[in-house]
Order: structure tokens, then C-alpha cells, then sequence
């Protein structure tokens, strides 16, 4: 599982970038600007079926992660990764999210759930965006050379 602020991703790079532009802030002012803009909360996104299906070497046919999605929001998840927007070239078990979309996006008008799509590129974001994501997980890597 991975935990997120509850906060808008932008006001914290804002925050981040801000703090390691100014190197007249002292780490007393870094700390106090960084704790007054923390959330209290924090939201538990399930990613097992994006994050735990992209492995398996065999292909998991769309129903079983449609079943999967529906289990876990019957469990009381209320925050999951449903599946990725990826290139089928380089993660063919992720191919079908549309597919995968199109059939668990109902659930969210019977039960309070959010479901969220990964898209590490702006052709996955276009895929995502066509077949109606409301909410999309972004990829930024720290370094370069960890991005390749």
C-alpha cells in the first residue's frame, strides 16, 4: 500500500522547491513552513491491481481484475489503483485498462470509492483521459537515471 497526503501534490512541490531554493532559511523557518503545511490525514491507496498484477508473467484475463477491484472495495477500500495506462509494448499484463475501467467505473456510483489510473506518460494520460478517469496517478522520478 502507499500512503499520500491528503493535500494537493502541488502545494507540496511548491513547498519542497520553494525551501530548496532559499538558502537564507534557516532550518528552524524550513521546519515551521514545512509543519504548518502538512496534513493531519493521510489516505491509503490499495495498488495491488495495478502495481501487484504488472508482474506476473502470465496475462490475467480483465474479469479477474474487475473481480479483484469489486472484492476490495466490498472489503471496505475506499481508495484503490485500479490499473495502469502503460505502453502494451513494454507491460502487456496492463493492456486492457481501458477495458478494465469501462467495467469497474459503475462501482463508484453504489459504493465511496475513489479509483485511481496510473499514467507514466502523456500518451497514458490521453488514454486515461479518453475513457473517462476522473482521478490519475502521475509518475515523477528524483533522478534522471532513475527514470530510465
Amino acid at each position: 500500500m502507499k500512503v499520500t497526503s491528503c493535500r494537493p501534490n502541488l502545494r507540496l512541490t511548491v513547498i519542497a522547491s520553494g525551501c530548496c531554493r532559499a538558502p537564507l532559511l534557516g532550518r528552524r523557518d524550513a521546519r515551521r513552513i514545512i509543519a504548518r503545511n502538512l496534513s493531519s490525514s493521510v489516505r491509503i491507496i490499495e495498488v495491488g491491481p495495478r502495481d501487484g498484477l504488472q508482474n506476473i508473467k502470465s496475462k490475467v484475463p480483465p474479469s479477474v481484475k474487475v473481480d479483484l477491484v469489486n472484492r476490495l472495495a466490498a472489503a471496505g477500500l475506499t481508495d484503490i489503483e485500479a490499473t495502469s495506462f502503460v505502453s502494451p509494448k513494454w507491460i502487456p499484463q496492463l493492456s486492457d485498462g481501458e477495458q478494465v475501467m469501462d467495467q469497474i467505473m459503475p462501482l463508484t456510483e453504489q459504493k465511496p470509492v475513489r479509483l485511481s489510473f496510473l499514467t507514466p506518460n502523456l500518451k497514458g494520460f490521453e488514454r486515461a483521459l479518453a475513457a473517462g478517469a476522473k482521478e490519475m496517478v502521475v509518475f515523477a522520478s528524483a533522478t534522471e537515471a532513475f527514470s530510465k
